[in-house]
């Protein structure tokens, strides 16, 4: 996890090239992250992932760059669909649809 609380809408990606439709502010759900990813940390207001660990790359990535993240969300793109508001908190790891 990495600290903070950030509300907005949830984009769901599956690949990379899903990646090139995030919109600034958007919380990206993927399943994973890996180093091709790391530009799109730059316009994402949080990060969701299905598979990780607080040393996964999208963890490490989001604590860098001071987004608030959630890992190893299991079932995550299942539970929130694509435009949906979400609230993500970091601080406690809970996800919450508004």
């Amino acid at each position: 996890m990495s600290k903070g609380i950030i509300e907005g809408p949830a984009r769901i990606i599956n690949t990379l090239e899903d990646a090139e439709h995030l919109r600034e502010g958007e919380i990206m759900v993927a399943s994973l992250t890996d180093i091709g990813w790391t530009p799109y940390f730059s316009i994402i207001a949080g990060l969701i992932t299905e598979i990780g660990s607080p040393l996964s790359h999208g963890a490490v990535v989001a604590r860098e760059y001071g987004i608030p993240v959630i890992v190893g969300a299991k079932g995550a793109k299942k539970f929130i669909a694509d435009g949906n508001l979400v609230r993500l908190d970091g601080n406690r790891g809970i996800i919450e649809k508004l």
